[in-house]
């Protein structure tokens, strides 16, 4: 099992899959896409390193209908960031040259 402050997490130990990411796939990763805390910035990065020409799309559904704001880092990444304004579940929707992410 894994332990916290010597205690025992229950549900542990976790399974989960790991999957290779290849040069030039975009990616994305960050707190942001699997929580959110109501009237508190959510952030996650999206990777576009190599990955050619194309367009960034992003939306969040769901009952927040947060604003997403993104910034580009010039290095082949950008941060991004909304703000859950409603408790309930949202989708962040990415998509980079019309593929999703």
């Amino acid at each position: 099992g894994i332990k916290y402050n010597t205690e025992h997490i229950p549900g542990s130990p976790i399974q989960f899959h790991v999957d290779e990411i290849r040069p030039g796939q975009v990616s994305a990763y960050g707190p942001g896409l699997s929580h959110g805390v109501g009237g508190q910035q959510s952030n996650f990065t999206i990777v576009t390193k190599d990955a050619g020409a194309g367009g960034l799309a992003l939306a969040v559904e769901g009952p927040s209908k947060a604003e997403i704001t993104c910034r580009d880092n010039k290095d082949g990444t950008c941060s991004v960031s909304y703000l859950p304004t409603q408790p309930g579940e949202d989708n962040i929707i990415g998509k980079f040259a019309d593929r999703h992410i």
